[in-house]
């Protein structure tokens, strides 16, 4: 889950002005952005026993199907501290350790849940207790049944289902670096990092790597873009890069190309900073960002 504190003043010292805390986890927040905008999505993934009631009443609210697995380790929380005068601060959680059965449990609710023709997007880093392995099982199994695997994450995620056979692999520059093994590739080109994120799984047809305020970079079809959406103004950075996530899903599913699949996502991410809600974004916005965005080839 995340904490949400705005707070103003000025000099070291700040007055927090308000304190909310969100239903929130990459996959988590996809699932919500999803089931707003009236796709169908089922959220799975592991949730502490106290807060599973909320995470489950706030998916369905969205229009998300809820399939989560309770542990017993609580729910890990994230703080978000936003700034009236500006800019913002991430701290994150210790990560919640999970059992083998936990894990086995949310391999199956995935298995019942990915049918042939679906998209399974495996989002986020691997807990404490569940192995590489265990992913790559899990991504190889709905594989077999016919669907395809979306990978965004951290490395051990991204290398584990690129393993597995994932058609399209994403993360930010960090993640990519670590992934790829060269450190080099957290700075330049965005989309020669996709690129080079792209060569560590065999069945990759698309791969992207985000840049912050530098856009974002696009391998497919064996070529290289660049893609920017400026925002009309910023609330937070939380939740953006699933915003983009939730933006490639539609466009995939939809069976767009992957340039259109590209923009889709950049003008779903750019409206979601426009939002201190890690898992909300106003549809309206999004179609207003699709003409702010910019892509060109490389």
């Amino acid at each position: 889950m995340d904490e949400i504190i705005e707070a103003a003043g000025s000099g070291a010292v700040k007055e927090i002005e308000r304190r909310v805390r969100a239903v929130a986890g990459k996959g988590i927040n996809v699932a919500r952005i999803l089931g707003a905008a009236g796709i169908r999505a089922v959220a799975t993934g592991f949730v502490g026993r106290g807060e599973k009631e909320w995470f489950e009443r706030e998916l369905s609210r969205s229009g998300a199907r809820p399939a989560l697995v309770p542990i017993r380790a609580g729910t890990r929380i994230n703080t978000t501290v936003v700034f009236r005068e500006g800019g913002d601060l991430h701290l994150k959680g210790r990560a919640s350790p999970v059992t083998v059965r936990e894990v086995v449990e949310v391999g199956r609710k995935i298995s019942s849940a990915a049918g042939r023709g679906d998209w399974v997007a495996v989002c986020g880093s691997l807990p404490v207790g569940m192995r590489m392995g265990d992913l790559e099982a899990i991504c190889a199994g709905c594989i077999r049944r016919g669907a395809h695997v979306l990978a965004d994450g951290g490395a051990r995620t991204l290398r584990a289902a690129a393993r597995a056979g994932a058609t399209v692999l994403k993360g930010n520059r960090d993640e990519a670096a670590e992934a790829v093994g060269d450190g080099r590739i957290r700075t330049g080109d965005p989309s020669e990092a996709a690129e080079r994120l792209a060569a560590i799984g065999p069945r990759a047809t698309m791969a992207v790597v985000t840049a912050g305020a530098d856009g974002a970079g696009l391998w497919a079809e064996g070529r290289k873009r660049i893609g920017r959406c400026k925002a009309r103004r910023v609330a937070s950075t939380v939740g953006a890069g699933d915003a983009f996530t939730a933006g490639m899903l539609i466009g995939l599913a939809g069976g767009l190309p992957p340039e259109e699949t590209f923009a889709s996502a950049l003008a779903l991410a750019a409206a979601k900073v426009e939002t201190t809600d890690p898992g909300s974004v106003s549809l309206p916005a999004s179609r207003a960002a699709m003409r702010r965005v910019e892509i060109r080839e490389v």
